[in-house]
């Protein structure tokens, strides 16, 4: 196993009673001072122009591209008047479009300022006004969102990108150590968010670190897992292009879908990576290729409480620090062996020093638990436009060498080993940390209380043998009704980031309080217990009544219900799905699938399964939810075999919409994988043909779920029934099959307006073709967007991907369907040597296979989003739409 390098002067641990001496914070490394990330940045563009710096999904970049395409931001935003440290935020997820934003901004002299796209409208409104800044970046939909709070919204990307005609000269930097590099909002306990201001001297201290410990290099190909609005993305980025690294970035998709997450490690050869707390416990249950490029896997963001299994080859390790502190302060290394303990959160990293201290800010003796306090290169300037709680927040450091230096005041709980590391206690204030996701309980009460029916909120956490997974919310309101309940989750979700959202709401009459005259929280945790063990649903022994108590906590409806009531019924959607089997496979120590679970989807069930074979007899219809006069809709697997994919798009079609799914036999047994498309499908058709159903029936797939229903649709017809609804969800047509004339007629139909879009692309145009056209030579001859290589570990998703590059259907008559395309994915323009391709075709390319124009559905996101908030509650308004004019409803 790896092992960092460390500082090698700490001094032996004390005895017990013997405060740390100070060269336990001797932790000084000799890194370059008067370098910013910008410097070391540049450093690499002239040393390996041509290795490549960033790669999503769509595409990569070299660093010299990455230095050219950040020129122009860079010299766009100083035309814009961009003042020195201005903010500028970037409102993005992770792409090559947002590391060109980053580089860029910071080449201008501003600060960036990342913020979650999915963030919900009046959240995003009380950033932005709360930065006060001017500038936006982002995609169309993001501009458009933002562009009535800020005074320039510029769009980077696609064919209305404002940064396309600027020049790619270099905007003189100078480097300043003391200017502010990013600023990262963390929750507030007034209930508004709090920006944290850092500088570069810190950020290049943190890139340094991760070259000096991990001697990171040119070798390297390190992920992005963390979403850019959280400071784990900044350890993603910066040091890997300060190193002439590659960063890589995952589909969306694959971030909660662990299997996938694990195989695309290896296929990426990913040698450095981090990923959160919560989903590293998980990824330790799963089966890991035998053959892995990683060489440390970094985790942080909560309380890790499992070890790493004695089998992977890599080194774990578990970092801690708060984002007033540059995203790491602390690092472990966590072995297999450790017994029962949870690992440490380690020693200070590089030119970090961290303190125990008591009341009286004086330090403690080993063992002894007291506040933590991070001091060193890495603390933060302090909180943007909050000099009062900066001061209280940010204090002189007594036990450094310097007068000026300065110390941040955590409000975590630790103690010392005499292991020499920090062992972690938990939270000191209200603040609360829920799978990563760090916010303060008084910013969920200040959203509640802006309903009218609210008179008091008092929140309090919900927790399990020590850790918070999630928030009892506890109400006095001025009346009740039964929407009160709902009302008040929908103001949540609008508000809050999903994991504030509380999973237990209360109701009194009034607040129980203390002789002090302060509200007893002690006896409002006691109330929340008492109602899991005396409340409508019947108490259980061991297991099952913690799997009763997991059941109330993610469905706060759940509490007026029988445990014979469906998930969905009940609110359930496809996080809390997760959450739920999270949680179960915590109690039990045993894997459930989502696919069993579906099953069954109520408390009888999962209790059942804790105490059952979870291998289960395979049942290949699963009824989603069972309620509804409406049409039934039957869903189709995804490429994984499975449902999971659709659990949100239940949910928002409504309770009124009854419906079914279909899942692959693959997922039970592998050698059932059909050799052909239409075997796959032909096996669902049984299954409708016994079902005796009177209507013609509701087909939806998304994605290669989507060629599939098309199939199912196909034999249904060949049978002589009548044309079912057949809605496809950002299904691309299958594969046309081309000859050589084709390709030519689509070379010169396509040729010219390329190389016009190549001509208006910058002043440097003969260099830049010279580039162009080498990676033409790259580019496939025939259209195979679809990943089926060795690479893959999956083998149901190669399966399934191998069928769809078979597959050439025959319609047996016209035959009209419903596509549900995505507005971002269509493209302005075929590729000249792509004739397959079909994103820039209005229907997709299916016209040509169904004889008659489909009826077209158009949804504001991409393909990844489909199915995610918000896009999917527009997906099912017009998903029900097109149900009510297909059935005359």
């Amino acid at each position: 196993m790896l092992t960092p390098k460390w500082p090698e002067n700490l001094t032996d641990p004390p005895r017990l009673g013997e405060v740390p001496s100070s060269e336990w914070n001797d932790t000084d490394v000799p890194f370059q001072q008067n370098k910013t990330v910008i410097d070391f940045f540049a450093e690499r563009v002239k040393a390996t122009p041509d290795a490549i710096a960033v790669k999503d999904p769509s595409c990569f970049l070299s660093y010299a591209e990455l230095d050219r395409l950040s020129n122009r931001v860079a010299v766009r935003l100083v035309k814009e008047g961009l003042r020195v440290e201005e903010l500028v935020v970037l409102l993005m997820d992770r792409s090559c479009n947002f590391v060109i934003a980053c580089v860029g901004v910071l080449k201008a002299g501003g600060s960036y300022l990342p913020l979650d796209i999915h963030c919900p409208l009046r959240r995003l409104a009380l950033l932005l006004a709360d930065s006060r800044a001017r500038f936006v970046i982002g995609g169309k939909e993001q501009c458009d969102r933002s562009a009535e709070f800020v005074e320039r919204a510029l769009i980077l990307g696609g064919d209305d990108c404002d940064f396309a005609n600027e020049t790619e000269n270099e905007v003189p930097f100078v480097p300043d150590l003391r200017r502010r590099a990013y600023v990262i909002y963390t929750s507030g306990s007034t209930g508004s968010p709090k920006g944290v201001e850092i500088e570069h001297h810190s950020l290049s201290n943190l890139a340094q670190w991760y070259q000096y410990s991990l001697g990171l290099s040119g070798l390297d190909r390190v992920s992005m897992v963390a979403n850019v609005s959280f400071d784990g993305s900044i350890g993603d980025l910066w040091p890997a292009l300060c190193a002439g690294a590659t960063v890589v970035i995952p589909a969306a998709s694959l971030i909660s879908h662990l299997d996938g997450l694990i195989s695309w490690l290896a296929e990426e050869r990913i040698t450095i990576s981090f990923v959160p707390t919560a989903l590293v416990e998980l990824m330790f249950s799963r089966s890991w290729p035998t053959e892995t490029s990683i060489r440390f896997l970094i985790t942080g963001g909560d309380i890790l409480r499992v070890r790493p299994p004695k089998q992977i080859s890599f080194t774990l390790i578990n970092g801690y620090g708060p984002t007033e502190n540059t995203v790491f302060s602390t690092w472990s290394v966590v072995t297999p062996e450790g017994g029962d303990n949870f690992p440490a959160i380690g020693r200070p990293i590089g030119n970090v020093r961290a303190y125990v201290l008591d009341e009286n800010l004086q330090q403690v003796a080993p063992g002894v638990e007291g506040e933590l306090y991070l001091g060193g290169e890495q603390v933060a300037r302090g909180y943007w436009n909050q000099p009062v709680l900066t001061n209280k927040m940010f204090l002189r450091d007594p036990f450094a060498k310097s007068p000026d230096a300065r110390m941040y005041r955590t409000g975590d709980w630790g103690y010392w080993g005499l292991d020499k590391e920090l062992h972690f206690v938990g939270r000191k204030d209200e603040q609360v940390q829920i799978y990563g996701h760090r916010f303060e309980l008084g910013e969920v009460e200040h959203v509640l209380m802006c309903h009218p029916s609210v008179r008091q909120v008092c929140c309090r956490p919900l927790l399990d043998q020590g850790a918070v997974t999630g928030i009892a919310a506890h109400i006095v309101p001025f009346q009740t009704s039964p929407a009160l309940r709902e009302e008040l989750r929908k103001l949540s979700l609008d508000n809050l980031p999903i994991a504030a959202v509380p999973e237990v709401m209360m109701y009194h009459d009034r607040f129980p309080v203390t002789s002090q005259g302060k509200v007893d929280r002690v006896a409002l945790d006691a109330a929340v217990i008492r109602k899991y063990q005396s409340g409508s649903i019947p108490a259980l022994q061991g297991h099952e009544q913690e799997i009763s108590n997991l059941w109330t906590e993610m469905l706060p409806n759940a509490a007026e219900s029988d445990k014979e009531a469906n998930f969905f019924n009940l609110g359930g959607d496809s996080l809390t799905a997760a959450r739920l089997l999270i949680g179960f496979e915590r109690i039990t120590d045993r894997r459930l699938s989502l696919t069993t679970f579906l099953q069954n989807p109520t408390l009888e069930g999962l209790t059942s399964f804790a105490k059952g074979d979870l291998t289960v007899k395979f049942a290949p219809l699963i009824t989603l939810h069972g309620e509804g006069a409406r049409p039934r809709i039957f869903f189709l697997y995804d490429l994984f075999g499975d449902l999971g994919c659709y659990l949100n798009l239940v949910n928002a079609l409504g309770a009124d919409q009854p419906s079914d799914g279909f899942t692959s036999p693959v997922i039970h047994d592998l050698e059932k994988m059909p050799n052909s498309m239409e075997e796959a499908a032909s096996e669902i058709v049984s299954r409708l043909l016994e079902l005796n159903i009177k209507s013609p029936p509701a087909l939806i797939g998304y994605s290669w779920g989507g060629w599939l229903a098309f199939e199912v649709a196909r034999q249904w017809v060949a049978m002589g029934n009548e044309t079912p609804f057949v809605g496809l969800i950002g299904t691309e047509a299958p594969i046309r099959k081309v000859n050589t004339a084709i390709r030519f007629l689509h070379f010169l139909r396509w040729t010219p307006r390329w190389f016009l879009n190549l001509a208006a692309d910058g002043k440097k145009s003969g260099k830049r073709l010279v580039e162009a056209l080498l990676r033409l030579n790259q580019a496939m001859v025939i259209r195979n967007s679809l990943p089926v290589a060795e690479s893959i570990t999956s083998p149901i998703m190669k399966g399934h991907l191998e069928l769809v590059l078979k597959y050439s259907p025959v319609v047996p008559r016209p035959m009209v369907i419903d596509l549900f395309r995505e507005s971002q994915e269509l493209k302005p323009a075929g590729h000249p040597l792509e004739p397959a391709h079909t994103r820039h075709e209005l229907d997709d390319g299916w016209g040509r296979w169904v004889g008659t124009p489909p009826r077209i559905h158009w949804v504001d996101c991409d393909h990844e989003n489909i199915l995610k908030p918000p896009a999917v509650h527009q997906l099912a308004a017009k998903i029900r739409t097109a149900l009510d004019a297909f059935y005359k409803i």
